[in-house]
C-alpha cells in the first residue's frame, strides 16, 4: 500500500500560539528507528486538532511529547523542543507541565489510582494547595461535564471501563488545564457517552481550552475539529482545516483509515432519493436479505439428528460484584452454537464485559449454571486444549508480561506442550496475518496500544480456543487493522464460536452474525443482525444510536434497511 506524497503544511492564522513543536524528533530505547521524525507545527489558543492515522505511526508518542511524559519518564532520545504556554517541557518538571496541560491516556486504568471518584478528582488539585471549599467545586464541575453527577463517593474499580475513561478526563478538567490531550478518548464509550464527551469537549473549546485529540473513529469527533492531521510513519503528511477534508479522502483511503460516513454519502443520496431509486434499491436489498436469511438460523453448525450443536449455556444467571449496590447481570440465559459469531452491544455499565467474564471463568455466577459442551462449569473451571476459553481483555495490558512480543505469543503454547516446530511455524504465521512483522523481539509494552491489542489476540489464538471472547477488540485500530484482524480470526480452523462486545457498529454489522443488546445487566434483545440492529425501536431502548445509514434507509422506504455505510453505499451504485 503506497503511503500518500507529503504535502507542504500550511501556515496557521491565530493569535498566540500555545503549542509549539520545533523540529521535533523521538526514538524509544531499544528500537531500531524514530517514532516521530522531524515534526514541526504550532497551534493557536482555543483551537481542536485532530490528529490521525495508523496503528503505530506516533501519535500517542506525540501526545507523550506534549505531555512532558517524553522526555521526562521515557527511555530514549529526544531532539527538538516543546514548548507550551510559553514553557519548555524539557527544562520544566512534571509538576509544572501538569498545571498547563490535562493529559487523557487511552487506557484510563494507567492514570486512575484512588478508591474513590471525589479522591480521584481532588488529587491533582490538593497537591496544588488549592482550598478544600475550591476543591470541591471543581469536582462537582467536572463530574457535571462528563456526565456522572452524583459519583463522587463511587468505587473507581466497580465502574464501567466508559465510565473510568470519563473519570479519567474529569480528573484532568478538575485541574483547569490550558491545554487537553486526548489518546482515544471516545474509543471505550457507547454512543450516548460518546456524545456526552463531544459535547464537553465542544464546551470547552468555547471556553477557549486548546484541544489535541489522537481518535481512529474520526466520525464521532468530526464536528467539533477545526483542524486534521493525519500521520503516516512519524512524519504528518496532511494538515488540513475540517472544512477542507472532502478534497483528501484519497488520503484516508491510501492509509486504511475510516473516512466519516456522511462525507461518503453526502456525494451520493441527494440526486438518488427519487421514488424510482427507493423501489429498486429496496429490492436490491430484498435479494441479499433473501440470500443471508437461506442459511441456517444464525449459520449454526447442526448436528446429525438434526439439533443444532450447542457448545455453551447459561441458565438464570446472576452476578454482583463484592459491595455493589446493584446486580451487573440478573437472571440472564443464553445458548451459544457451533458457528456462531456474537456481538454484544449496550450501554456503558450494562453488563457487557462482566457477562463475558462469567463466559471466560474469570468470574462465577451468583446464581444460576453454566455449561460446556454439555458439562457443567459453574465453579468457573475451563477445560484447556480443544473447546478451551481465550479472551483478549480490554485492555491488553493486563494480559501482557512477556519480554518481547514472540514469548507472548509462546507462553501460552508452552504450557499446551506444543512442539517448538509448530510453535514457530504458527507464530510466524500469525505475525504476518495479524501485521506485527519486525516486532518480534520489541517488548509489548514498548508498542502502541493498537499493536500490543494485536500482540495478546495473537497470543490468544496461538492456544487454539474453541471458544473466543474479545472484550472491544476494535480499540485503538484504523479501520484497515479492523478488517484484517476480523479476517485473521474468520481464518482460524479451530475456533467453534466468537463472542465479542463492542460500541463499533460497523463491526458488529459486518462481522457478526447474531446480535445480543444488554441494558441494565439483562439480554433484552437476541437475533439476527438486520432484525435487531435494524429496529430503531429496539436500539433506543437499549439506549443506543441509529446510525446514519439506518435512518436515511428508513427516511427512503427500504426494508428491510441497510445498516452501514458500505451496505448504503453499495445499493446506490447498483441501482444508478
Amino acid at each position: 500500500m503506497n503511503s500518500p506524497v507529503s504535502m507542504p503544511l500550511p501556515a496557521w492564522n491565530g493569535s498566540f500560539k500555545v503549542i509549539h513543536f520545533q523540529n521535533i524528533s523521538f526514538k524509544y530505547a531499544g528500537r531500531a528507528g524514530r517514532s516521530v521524525q522531524g515534526v514541526s507545527f504550532s497551534v493557536p489558543q482555543g483551537q481542536c486538532v485532530l490528529v490521525t492515522g495508523r496503528t503505530g505511526c506516533g501519535k500517542s508518542t506525540l501526545l507523550k511529547m506534549l505531555g512532558g511524559i517524553i522526555p521526562h519518564e521515557s527511555a530514549g532520545r529526544m531532539e527538538g523542543t516543546v514548548t507550551v504556554n510559553g514553557i519548555d517541557t524539557r527544562r520544566s518538571s512534571l509538576p509544572v507541565i501538569a498545571q498547563y496541560v490535562g493529559m487523557v491516556f487511552q487506557s484510563p486504568d494507567d492514570q486512575l489510582f484512588c478508591t474513590t471518584v471525589r479522591d480521584e478528582l481532588s488529587f491533582g488539585p490538593e497537591n496544588l494547595g488549592i482550598p478544600r471549599e475550591e476543591i470541591d467545586k471543581r469536582v462537582k464541575e467536572a463530574l457535571s461535564i462528563v456526565g456522572l453527577q452524583g459519583f463522587e463517593d463511587r468505587q473507581i474499580q466497580r465502574l464501567s471501563g466508559g465510565q473510568k475513561q470519563r473519570i479519567a478526563i474529569a480528573s484532568q478538567l478538575a485541574m483547569k488545564p490550558v491545554v487537553l490531550a486526548l489518546d482515544e478518548p471516545v474509543s471505550q464509550l457507547d454512543p450516548v457517552g460518546t456524545q456526552e464527551i463531544v459535547k464537553c469537549l465542544h464546551d470547552l473549546k468555547q471556553k477557549g481550552i486548546t484541544i489535541v485529540i489522537v481518535e481512529h473513529r474520526v466520525d464521532d469527533v468530526i464536528g467539533i475539529v477545526d483542524r486534521i492531521m493525519v500521520m503516516d510513519s512519524g512524519r504528518f503528511v496532511l494538515d488540513i482545516d475540517r472544512k477542507e477534508l472532502p478534497r483528501h479522502v484519497e488520503v484516508f483511503k491510501n492509509l486504511g483509515l475510516r473516512v466519516p460516513d456522511a462525507l461518503q454519502i453526502a456525494g451520493v443520496i441527494s440526486p438518488c432519493l427519487s421514488e424510482n431509486w427507493v423501489r429498486d434499491a429496496t429490492e436490491e436489498i430484498m435479494k441479499r436479505q433473501t440470500f443471508l436469511n437461506s442459511s441456517n438460523d444464525y449459520g449454526h453448525e447442526v448436528s446429525r439428528t438434526g439439533q443444532q450443536k450447542r457448545i455453551v449455556s447459561l441458565r438464570d444467571m446472576s452476578f454482583s460484584y463484592h459491595g455493589a449496590g446493584q446486580p451487573a447481570l440478573r437472571g440472564v440465559s443464553l445458548d451459544i452454537y457451533r458457528n456462531d459469531i456474537i456481538a454484544i452491544l449496550g450501554q456503558n455499565g450494562s453488563g457487557k464485559s462482566t457477562l463475558l467474564s462469567i463466559l471466560s471463568g474469570l468470574n462465577r455466577p451468583s446464581t444460576g449454571s453454566i455449561s460446556m459442551n454439555g458439562l457443567s462449569c459453574s465453579g468457573g473451571q475451563r477445560r484447556n486444549g480443544k473447546g478451551s476459553v481465550g479472551m483478549v481483555f480490554q485492555n491488553p495490558d493486563l494480559q501482557l508480561f512477556e519480554d518481547s512480543a514472540q514469548a507472548e505469543m509462546e507462553f501460552g503454547q508452552k504450557n499446551l506442550g506444543i512442539p517448538a516446530d509448530l510453535r514457530m511455524e504458527q507464530n510466524r504465521r500469525l505475525f504476518r496475518l495479524l501485521r506485527l512483522e519486525g516486532v518480534e523481539d520489541v517488548p509489548p509494552h514498548a508498542l502502541s496500544k493498537g499493536q500490543r491489542l494485536r500482540v495478546a489476540t495473537g497470543a490468544v489464538l496461538a492456544m487454539r480456543p474453541g471458544l473466543l471472547i474479545l472484550d472491544e477488540p476494535t480499540t485503538g485500530q484504523n479501520e484497515e487493522n479492523i478488517c484484517n484482524l476480523i479476517r485473521t480470526i474468520r481464518g482460524e480452523t479451530g475456533i467453534e464460536a466468537v463472542v465479542f462486545c463492542t460500541h463499533d457498529f460497523d463491526t458488529a454489522a459486518g462481522f457478526a452474525n447474531r446480535i445480543l443488546l444488554m441494558k441494565e445487566g439483562r439480554i433484552i434483545a437476541d437475533g439476527p443482525v438486520t432484525e435487531v440492529l435494524g429496529s430503531e425501536e429496539i436500539l433506543e431502548e437499549a439506549g443506543l444510536l441509529a446510525p446514519l445509514p439506518l435512518i436515511l434507509s428508513r427516511k427512503a422506504g427500504i426494508d428491510p434497511p441497510v445498516l452501514t455505510v458500505g451496505e448504503f453505499l453499495g445499493v446506490v451504485n447498483g441501482v444508478l
